[in-house]
C-alpha cells in the first residue's frame, strides 16, 4: 500500500510590513520564494518560527493578508520549484509575480489545481508546468490574469479542465505543449506583442482545443505576428483570429460543423509549408466561415495544393518559395472579395470551377505566375 503524502498549507507574508498580533516583523530581506520568512502557515499571522518553504505536496495562498496595499512582488527564484494547489485570492493591485526579466532557465511545477487573480500581474517568464501526483482532474482558472512563459501539460493519465480564457501575452516566449495527459480548454488567446523575433508555438499532442483565438498586438508582419503549430490541430468549437496570423507549418488543421471559423480584416492563415501540404481548416460549414473583406488566406506550400471551395474568401494569396512551377487546384466554384494574389512559380487551375471576384479588387500575377481556366 502508498500512503498519500499529506501537504501543509502556505501563506505568503513576504510583503507585509508586520503583524498586530505578534508585534514581529517578516525579516525577509527579499521576495524570493526559497526564503522561509516570506511564508507562515496561518494566514496573515507572522510567527518568526518558520523554518521551511512550501514543497510539491504542499498548497500555497497568497491572499489580502500577504501584501500592503501599495502592491508586492513573489520572485520565484529557485531553478525548479513545485507546489499543490496554488491560490490567488483578494489581492490589492499592483501585486506581480517574479518581474525579472534576466532568468528564463527556471520552472514552476503545478500538481494541483491553479487559481489566479484579476490584480495579478504575471510576468513569470519562465516554464510553468502543469504536473499531477495521480490521475483526476486537475482545474485552471484564470480570472482574467495572463501567461507570460511557456505552459507545458505533462502527467500520462492526467486531465486539466480550463475553466475560462486562458491568455497568453508574452510573444516569444508564451508557447503552450499539450505533452501528455489530456487538456480541457475552454478558450486559450495567444495575444503576445509584435515585437518577439520569433514565433508563439502550439503544441496540441492529440489534445483539442475548445476555443482557440489568436489576438496579436496589431497585424504588421513578418514573423513576429504568428502563432505557428508543431503539430495537427483540432478545434471543437470556434477559430478566431482576430490580429496577426496563424501559421500551420504544413499540419492539417481540423474544425467542427458546429464552430465558427473567423479571420478578422488583414489577420492571416498560412496553409502549408515548404515540403509540407495541407489545405484549408476541414470540417467548419460554409454558412459558419467570416473571412472578412479583407481577411488574408495564403496557399503557401511547394508542393500541388488543393483551394477549398468551401469558404468565401476575402484576400486570396497562392504561394510557393521554391523557385519551380507548382498547381494549385480549385475543388468548386469560390467568391473572393479582395485581393486575388497568383504568386511567381504558381499556376492556379480553376478545374472547371468559376471564380468571382469583386469589381472593386484586383487580380495580380506576378511574372512567373500562371492562371489556368
Amino acid at each position: 500500500f502508498t500512503t498519500p503524502v499529506l501537504g501543509l498549507t502556505f501563506y505568503w507574508v513576504g510583503n507585509t510590513i508586520g503583524n498586530a498580533k505578534t508585534g514581529l516583523y517578516s525579516t525577509g530581506i527579499n521576495n524570493d520564494w526559497s526564503n522561509p520568512d516570506n511564508w507562515t502557515l496561518i494566514s496573515g499571522l507572522y510567527t518568526g518560527a518558520n523554518t521551511c518553504i512550501p514543497g510539491p505536496h504542499d498548497d500555497v495562498v497568497f491572499d489580502a493578508s500577504s501584501f500592503n496595499a501599495g502592491g508586492g512582488t513573489v520572485d520565484i527564484d529557485l531553478v525548479v520549484q513545485g507546489c499543490n494547489n496554488m491560490l490567488w485570492t483578494g489581492i490589492p493591485a499592483g501585486i506581480s509575480l517574479d518581474g525579472s526579466l534576466t532568468e528564463t532557465n527556471r520552472e514552476l511545477i503545478v500538481f494541483g489545481d491553479l487559481e489566479l487573480h484579476g490584480n495579478l500581474d504575471n510576468q513569470f517568464e519562465a516554464l510553468i508546468t502543469f504536473s499531477a501526483h495521480d490521475v483526476g482532474t486537475r482545474t485552471i482558472t484564470n480570472n482574467g490574469a495572463q501567461f507570460f512563459g511557456r505552459i507545458d501539460f505533462e502527467f500520462s493519465g492526467g486531465t486539466w479542465s480550463i475553466l475560462d480564457n486562458m491568455d497568453m501575452n508574452g510573444g516569444t516566449r508564451a508557447d503552450v505543449n499539450f505533452i501528455s495527459g489530456t487538456v480541457l480548454a475552454n478558450a486559450i488567446i495567444f495575444d503576445g506583442p509584435d515585437t518577439q523575433t520569433s514565433r508563439q508555438e502550439i503544441l496540441s499532442n492529440g489534445s483539442p482545443f475548445y476555443n482557440l483565438s489568436i489576438n496579436r498586438e496589431t497585424n504588421g508582419g513578418g514573423n513576429a505576428n504568428f502563432c505557428e503549430l508543431e503539430d495537427p490541430l483540432t478545434v471543437d468549437s470556434d477559430l478566431n483570429i482576430q490580429r496577426g496570423g496563424l501559421a500551420d507549418r504544413g499540419f492539417q488543421i481540423t474544425g467542427n460543423a458546429f464552430g465558427n471559423l473567423t479571420i478578422e480584416d488583414a489577420a492571416r492563415i498560412v496553409l502549408g509549408e515548404s515540403g509540407l501540404l495541407t489545405t484549408f481548416p476541414t470540417d467548419f460549414l460554409s454558412v459558419n466561415i467570416d473571412l472578412n473583406e479583407r481577411g488574408r488566406t495564403y496557399y503557401n506550400s511547394d508542393l500541388t495544393q488543393i483551394v477549398s471551395s468551401v469558404p468565401t474568401y476575402g484576400a486570396l494569396y497562392l504561394q510557393n518559395h521554391d523557385g519551380s512551377l507548382v498547381d494549385k487546384i480549385l475543388d468548386g466554384p469560390i467568391t473572393i472579395n479582395d485581393i486575388l494574389s497568383i504568386g511567381n512559380y504558381n499556376n492556379f487551375m480553376d478545374d472547371g470551377f468559376q471564380i468571382t471576384g469583386d469589381a472593386g479588387e484586383e487580380l495580380q500575377m506576378d511574372p512567373n505566375a500562371q492562371l489556368t481556366i
